[in-house]
């Protein structure tokens, strides 16, 4: 009976490793980041581990949660397919667990209690919350980082929002990837006021943001801006939209 199950614990083994090696199966990496409320977020990677290295971050705003819903809906339908880049994928679908499940803006830590994990990258080490050291560590690695949030207006329609606007730091590479990422989204906006726009902007307009953390360490980054907060658009157009950018950057 021992041996038998050595043998079935072999086999489930060797089975996982040839699902992996295969790209049938990905195993998220976990990481616990609130002990009090038993939070983990997974960070999923994917493709032949080399460069370029892209890391895609869905909703640390509760209340955004199309970005999420896109990278959990990406993983489950392209999963084994998205070994298929060439480079590195990372992916962290929802670094705000409980936020989603309540509908909030904000995330709970251990140590800070109620945080907006979108102002907490001026910290020093060893006094991050764990997601903001979570995601610090995984944008050193990257080449490219693109987080998506949502804004509660069109940015054509109302200044005071950025909704429907690709805000990149300033690199070649990203403002070349937004311009591809708007022309894509916009062949389906027939409304001109509705439409996407690469926006120029100061990075660090927001000192304690991830774009600033990334714009002061030459880190390329782009900040995906879907107009959807207070159901501004239906979801499933929301969703939508972050696919198409997914679909421009990825490629397969």
């Amino acid at each position: 009976m021992k041996l038998l199950t050595i043998l079935l614990m072999i086999a489930i083994i060797l089975l996982i490793h040839a699902c992996q090696t295969l790209g049938i199966l990905e195993i998220p990496q976990i990481h616990r980041i609130n002990s009090k409320l038993d939070e983990v977020v997974e960070v999923y990677r994917y493709g032949n581990k080399s460069t370029p290295v892209i890391t895609l971050i869905g909703s640390v705003h509760g209340n955004e949660r199309a970005g999420t819903l896109a990278l959990e809906q990406l993983i489950r339908e392209k999963g084994n397919k998205l070994n298929e880049f060439p480079g590195t994928l990372i992916i962290v679908p929802k670094p705000n667990p409980s936020g989603i499940l309540n509908d909030v803006r904000h995330a709970i830590d251990d140590i800070h209690g109620q945080i907006d994990i979108n102002r907490t990258y001026q910290c020093a080490n060893n006094s991050c919350p764990q997601i903001t050291d979570l995601i610090k560590l995984l944008v050193h690695q990257s080449d490219l980082v693109v987080e998506f949030h949502e804004a509660y207006d069109f940015h054509q329609i109302n200044k005071s929002s950025l909704g429907s606007c690709i805000i990149p730091t300033h690199h070649n590479i990203t403002f070349d990837t937004s311009d591809r990422i708007v022309r894509n989204l916009n062949a389906n906006i027939t409304d001109p006021l509705k439409k996407f726009i690469t926006l120029d902007r100061n990075s660090c307009e927001i000192p304690t943001s991830l774009s600033c953390y990334c714009e002061t360490n030459d880190i390329p980054y782009i900040l995906v801006e879907i107009t959807g907060q207070l159901e501004k658009q239906p979801i499933e157009k929301r969703i939508n939209q972050v696919r198409t950018i997914t679909d421009t950057i990825i490629g397969v």
